[in-house]
């Protein structure tokens, strides 16, 4: 199964943010692919905590633009990504 983790703010301080590092990592060891895509990424050093096979994708300011919706759409419909959302999405 592929896993997309959807938020406005990661990597970041704080307990969302390290379970879903943790998560991320768990579901790679259990041979899943992840994508972690966030709208601002305020602490990129905390990505080293993530496996390697984690991909973590930008997406950029105004949310509701077509460049994002472009990469959530390929990552929902070509990659065939299951979703699991911890933070409503304005544009889905």
């Amino acid at each position: 199964m592929n896993i997309l983790f959807f938020y406005r703010v990661y990597p970041n301080y704080g307990g969302v943010e390290v379970v879903t590092t943790v998560l991320a990592n768990r579901f790679i060891k259990d041979g899943h692919g992840v994508i972690i895509a966030s709208i601002e990424q305020p602490h990129i050093e905390l990505a080293c905590q993530l496996l390697p096979d984690v991909k973590l994708v930008k997406l950029d300011y105004p949310v509701c633009s077509i460049k994002n919706m472009r990469k959530l759409f390929y990552i929902f419909f070509i990659e065939f990504f299951k979703f699991i959302n911890h933070f409503p999405s304005p544009f889905i």
